[in-house]
């Protein structure tokens, strides 16, 4: 659905993306995405773990999965 000024309102097909191939960067930061949800989940699914990490994290703004996705890449990025 697309929504027009005025009140408009088409409804439309979703986008075929089956012959779109991404670039070598955006298979990086893909994969790096999929490291820090799963980094994430498996802090959030520890109660001590995710306990720490909301003292260590207090200082955030927004939910404390937001902030492990970001503590992750921030330090993956610091690698290289």
């Amino acid at each position: 659905m697309k929504q027009y000024p005025g009140d408009r309102t088409i409804i439309t097909a979703y986008p075929d993306m089956s012959r779109v191939k991404p670039s070598t960067s955006q298979k990086v930061q893909r994969s790096l995405f999929k490291e820090a949800v799963a980094y994430a989940k498996s802090i959030l699914a520890d109660d001590s773990e995710k306990q720490k990490a909301g003292l260590r994290l207090s200082a955030r703004t927004g939910s404390l999965y937001h902030a492990l996705l970001k503590e992750y890449i921030q330090k993956v990025a610091k690698k290289h």
